[in-house]
């Protein structure tokens, strides 16, 4: 879970899945898979997901 925490913040600060893939050195398709996770971990959405970009959902943001 604590790697997860980690995405989870590359993901925020860069308010991008493919951003925070090459910064972190990982697919996209796992940096998505991880996150999906984590949200089913928690219960909740953590972000806005669009063709824009991410924002954080207010429970992301807490």
């Amino acid at each position: 879970m604590l790697d997860n925490l980690k995405i989870f913040v590359a993901a925020a600060e860069q308010r991008s899945l493919t951003n925070a893939a090459l910064s972190l050195g990982m697919t996209i398709a796992t940096v998505s898979r991880r996150m999906s996770e984590l949200e089913q971990q928690l219960g909740c959405e953590l972000f806005h997901r669009s063709n824009k970009g991410l924002t954080l959902t207010p429970a992301g943001t807490a």
